[in-house]
């Protein structure tokens, strides 16, 4: 596959070549390892392992690297702002006073219990909303390198700021979104958006969803990556379940909380980082959980993580250091940019997967109770 890749991206002819090599000749073999190919291929993509000819093709080569952006201009009329602690981050939003609205909303909604009245020792990062009043036209788009497109936008970046620029249709508010690199500021450019209970709600929920990128790019140069995954707190730690969706860590995690009195802490996403001053790693509360509605802003001590899979025994499986690794990094959800940066998250997850305070450990699980008697039963340290 890594041969064929060399010269193309084409799935049915990396298909063929595998096929070849694995001497697969049924018509349904074939189909499952198309479908195979395909998601090893979007995978290599989605970590920039690999860069598909297309995206080559469509990198600007010749552009400037220096985009200079005043963007003390835009944000001279932002007087309006709301302090929240999300992620171990200070975060400070800040917005024209018209649209006090939109700040009142996203303070009772989608940041709902991650307001502060005051900032502590924490970095901050600051969020300036910036409507049509200074259009995103006003950013020289010529002075980025096209990077990668995912899902809804591409991505662009520059020596000085990171891009993300939503096509046309995914969002019908937020237009684009721009991070500055020597700073911990984020830009978020939109349209306007009217006084309307509707739009102001369509507006809040765009803007939610479109600050988690840039945010966990900020909090990636802190050392802090994404899980996808359900957690609970028990025994004063938290306890990650990450799996594919369907394969049934939420109803996993909810077992724990019924039979023994877990906590929820995130139904969806866990931020994870380590902290020097006290040599453990540490799960800190975000707003961002799926559909769960489940997310603790508290920041707690990581006891472990299980690694779901579906089974006709329920049990647990130690790994290697590398299989774990490779395991846990595939389940990060924080965007990578470049080679760096995947080194970087890479030698974090290693990290984490050999301190001897963090299990990691598959877990085989059933649809019965018996799932979480074992899960719980190695974690509270019955067996």
């Amino acid at each position: 596959m890594w041969e064929c890749m060399e010269t193309s991206d084409d799935v049915d002819l990396i298909t063929k070549k595998t096929a070849s090599v694995l001497s697969v000749n049924k018509e349904e073999d074939l189909s499952d390892l198309q479908k195979d190919v395909s998601a090893f291929l979007n995978s290599m993509t989605n970590s920039k392992a690999v860069i598909p000819d297309s995206d080559t093709e469509n990198s600007n080569t010749s552009v400037r690297h220096h985009a200079s952006i005043d963007f003390a201009e835009f944000a001279a009329h932002n007087t309006a702002t709301r302090n929240f602690f999300i992620g171990g981050f200070n975060v400070s939003v800040s917005l024209d006073s018209s649209h006090e609205a939109v700040l009142r909303l996203l303070c009772k909604e989608m940041f709902s219990g991650f307001e502060t009245d005051s900032f502590g020792h924490d970095p901050v990062i600051e969020i300036t909303l910036i409507t049509e009043k200074t259009p995103s036209s006003a950013i020289d788009e010529d002075a980025f390198t096209y990077l990668f497109t995912g899902e809804g936008m591409s991505v662009f970046d520059s020596d000085e700021y990171t891009m993300i620029k939503y096509h046309d249709g995914f969002f019908s508010k937020i237009k684009n979104v721009v991070t500055q690199k020597n700073a911990d500021s984020i830009y978020v450019f939109a349209n306007d958006v009217s006084s309307s209970d509707n739009d102001i709600f369509i507006f809040c929920m765009e803007f939610f969803y479109a600050l988690r990128f840039p945010f966990l790019l900020k909090a990636a140069g802190y050392g802090r990556f994404m899980l996808h995954s359900s957690s609970v707190l028990m025994r004063d730690k938290v306890y990650c379940f990450s799996a594919p969706s369907g394969v049934g860590k939420s109803t996993h995690t909810e077992k724990l909380v019924r039979l023994y009195n877990a906590l929820p802490v995130n139904g969806d996403l866990n931020l994870i980082g380590y902290d020097d001053t006290q040599n453990k790693f540490f799960v800190y509360g975000t707003p961002w959980c799926g559909t769960s509605g489940v997310a603790d802003k508290n920041t707690y001590p990581l006891g472990g993580i299980f690694l779901l899979k579906r089974g006709t025994v329920p049990k647990t499986e130690s790994l290697s250091h590398v299989d774990s690794t490779l395991a846990v990094s595939n389940r990060m959800i924080t965007p990578v940019l470049d080679g760096n940066a995947l080194r970087t998250r890479m030698d974090f997850v290693s990290k984490l997967c050999a301190d001897p305070d963090t299990r990691v450990n598959v877990l085989y699980a059933t649809l019965d109770d018996e799932s979480a008697a074992v899960s719980a039963g190695q974690i509270l340290g019955d067996h």
